[in-house]
């Protein structure tokens, strides 16, 4: 665990001293515990918007944040974030998709029997 030292202003330090004799609780404990639950917030928002940004990974951005990969996926989801995928990127997974068959799939010359569905939907005019 690392250690910070700061210096605060006297008028907050007096309210510190008055709190800490009020609840029998350290000085450093009080101001630790005010302060860290908006700590964790403050650099959740700023690696959740490099991650929109595309300057971090998703393995990079739950490392940062010290949550697991389902945790983060969870919090990505309740804040309707998406992976920033570059439109070139986008076009051009979009491309070797449709150029795909299932001779290109399967090298060995094996078609499956049963016909998968489209990866894209046929537009059917009705809302999914």
């Amino acid at each position: 665990m690392g250690q910070l030292s700061f210096k605060i202003p006297d008028s907050e330090m007096e309210f510190l001293h008055w709190f800490s004799e009020r609840t029998s609780q350290p000085i450093g404990a009080l101001y630790r515990n005010a302060t860290f639950d908006l700590y964790l917030e403050w650099k959740l928002e700023i690696i959740l918007k490099e991650y929109q940004r595309g300057v971090i990974g998703f393995k990079q951005l739950c490392r940062l944040s010290s949550k697991s990969f389902q945790a983060m996926s969870m919090i990505l989801q309740e804040r309707d974030i998406e992976p920033a995928i570059s439109e070139i990127m986008d076009e051009y997974t979009s491309a070797v998709r449709d150029s795909l068959t299932a001779k290109d799939i399967f090298k060995d010359g094996k078609v499956p029997k049963r016909i998968s569905q489209p990866i894209t939907p046929k537009e059917t005019g009705r809302v999914p």
